[in-house]
């Protein structure tokens, strides 16, 4: 059975949740404590994070194996979105936010085309 804690009004660590067998599962704080959520697989492998109200990293995602699988950023972290294949294979990109590459996937780096501040791959 999983075990909880879920302190604060002011003592914190808020939220963090364990497997039967010890291993941290889950975790959210801030009210100031920051860290806000990740997961880790049964195995310990950390699976997603999200962070800010500026602790910044805003999402990401792992594999079971521990191969990232997607990013977005900003709050001014910048890189914004990409996906990767399970075996650690770029697969699509978007920027901007001033990061500026805007849309790509691999085959189709034909043609650049600027309209309204952005800039798309076809």
């Amino acid at each position: 059975m999983p075990v909880s804690l879920l302190p604060t009004p002011e003592g914190v660590l808020s939220s963090a949740t364990w497997t039967a067998e010890g291993v941290l599962s889950s975790a959210t704080w801030t009210a100031e404590g920051v860290l806000s959520s990740a997961t880790w697989t049964a195995e310990g492998v950390l699976s997603s994070a999200t962070w800010t109200a500026e602790g910044v990293l805003s999402s990401a995602t792992w594999t079971a194996e521990g191969v990232l699988s997607s990013a977005t950023w900003t709050a001014e972290g910048v890189l914004s979105s990409a996906t990767w294949t399970a075996e650690g294979v770029l697969s699509s990109a978007t920027w901007t936010a001033e990061g500026v590459l805007s849309l790509w996937q691999p085959g189709q780096l034909k043609e650049f085309c600027v309209y309204t501040g952005f800039v798309s791959i076809f």
